[in-house]
């Protein structure tokens, strides 16, 4: 009996240590979806917006390849951080740090007057209907 209860004991606290890394893990929120501070769903979602401010010409080449190339950096920071199995607070920590920068800076790009040439935006406004255009 005693063996039985001291089993079930050691089988409830191991399954209590496990809990807390899955949820630090932040793998799927309740609906089953990435949770919102998963790096690496952060990490893909960044590099969407990249990708969608080439297509639509908001980003030139060479600031895409900027942006791109600090994604990889925060990259191979996690695996770094990650080579001993764990990720924690601390690095986690640190690299929403890093992800939020670059978040800030993507949004900074794609919004200042720098353009790919031959590429119509479809997010920018047309002008003003009586608005007239002078020409020296």
């Amino acid at each position: 009996m005693k063996l039985k209860t001291t089993t079930a004991l050691l089988l409830c606290l191991a399954a209590g240590l496990a809990l807390p890394s899955a949820a630090q893990a932040g793998e799927k929120n309740k609906g089953g979806k990435p949770h919102p501070r998963n790096i690496d769903h952060r990490e893909a979602r960044q590099e969407k917006r990249i990708d969608q401010g080439v297509k639509s010409g908001q980003l030139t080449a060479d600031e895409a390849a900027k942006l791109k190339q600090e994604e990889a950096a925060i990259q191979q920071k996690e695996a770094a951080y990650r080579a001993d199995g764990t990720l924690t607070k601390t690095e986690r920590k640190d690299l929403q740090t890093d992800l939020n920068v670059t978040s800030k800076e993507i949004r900074s790009e794609k919004h200042d007057a720098d353009t790919q040439s031959g590429v119509t935006s479809t997010t920018q406004k047309p002008a003003k209907k009586g608005t007239k255009k002078t020409t020296k």
